[in-house]
């Protein structure tokens, strides 16, 4: 009888040795245990949750007071970007701080104009066009000298639905979780294949699919909005990996193409610079697909400058 209690107390100690090994490098090695948390919005569906410092998988992640992926909003700001838009441009944890399109160009259009320039990353997965602009109508344009829009095709027609996402949707978590190992079986296991193959979800595992019909209305009421300030307003259009193959635009960016030039708006295809290289996946671009993004918007953003 003591012996076997004593196998008892020996396995006890064995499982627990290894759930706290495998707490620690979770921890240590992907940064799990302390994820980016969320928000919901009445106005734009929902945002990361401010203020947030954090590292996964090796990349620094970091969220402003205002919940864009840029630094502190700072009283010297006077000479303003905005580069907003969906998970392309917002990059995801699986994007460094550093390797971000706009921390490129808020370095470089710095060292190049000879001041002090802010391109701010405003920016949530599956945003489209009228998530966006009901951003900039709630908080305003923060003394923007121009505005870019990051757009792809499927933009078109990404409508916002107010589906109750946050703090259900497992890449929307309003709370940390209870620990490394919880979180990895409960977000990474879990959510992503036993759930998933039990209820065949049409969701993707970091993005909302929406389904709406009409034109988006937020590339026709960011072009008033800007028109009324006075300022530039861009469209960049960033092509999905099917696009590249094909060698051209689908039909729904053909539309945002016809729109903008209808509407007198600067528009940017990006389609004929990019290449399979630069994505992770089939529509978001990895760092030299940031790289790219960057070195597309800089002489654009530069010439404007130029004309203050």
């Amino acid at each position: 009888m003591f012996k076997k209690y004593n196998i008892y107390i020996l396995l006890l100690t064995v499982v627990s040795l290894l759930a706290v090994g495998l707490e620690v490098l979770l921890r240590a090695q992907y940064g799990l245990g302390k994820t980016l948390l969320f928000t919901d919005s009445k106005e734009y569906e929902y945002i990361a949750a401010p203020n947030q410092d954090l590292v996964r998988f090796g990349n620094k992640v970091l969220v402003n007071e205002y919940g864009m992926r840029s630094l502190k909003i700072e009283p010297s700001d006077t000479t303003v970007i905005l580069l907003i838009g969906d998970s392309v441009i917002n990059g995801g944890v699986l994007t460094d701080h550093d390797s971000l399109a706009t921390t490129i160009l808020e370095k470089e259009l710095s060292q190049e104009s000879q001041r002090e320039v802010r391109v701010l990353n405003i920016s949530a997965g599956s945003w489209g066009p009228d998530n966006c602009y009901a951003y900039l109508e709630k908080h305003g344009v923060f003394n923007a000298d121009m505005v870019v829009l990051v757009a792809s095709s499927h933009d078109a027609h990404d409508n916002m639905e107010f589906k109750n996402i946050v703090g259900v949707h497992a890449s929307y978590p309003t709370e940390q979780p209870m620990s490394a190992v919880s979180e990895f079986f409960s977000r990474y296991v879990w959510s992503r294949y036993v759930k998933k193959n039990r209820n065949n979800a049409g969701q993707g595992q970091t993005m909302i699919n929406k389904e709406g019909k009409s034109f988006n209305t937020g590339f026709g009421d960011l072009k008033r909005l800007t028109d009324s300030l006075n300022i530039p307003f861009t469209i960049y259009l960033h092509p999905e990996r099917k696009e590249v193959k094909n060698g051209a635009y689908n039909q729904q960016g053909n539309e945002i193409v016809s729109f903008a030039h209808s509407n007198n708006i600067q528009v940017l295809e990006a389609l004929s610079f990019w290449n399979e290289q630069y994505y992770r996946d089939q529509i978001h671009p990895n760092c030299q697909g940031q790289r790219q993004i960057a070195d597309l918007l800089k002489p654009l953003i530069l010439e404007k400058l130029n004309e203050y």
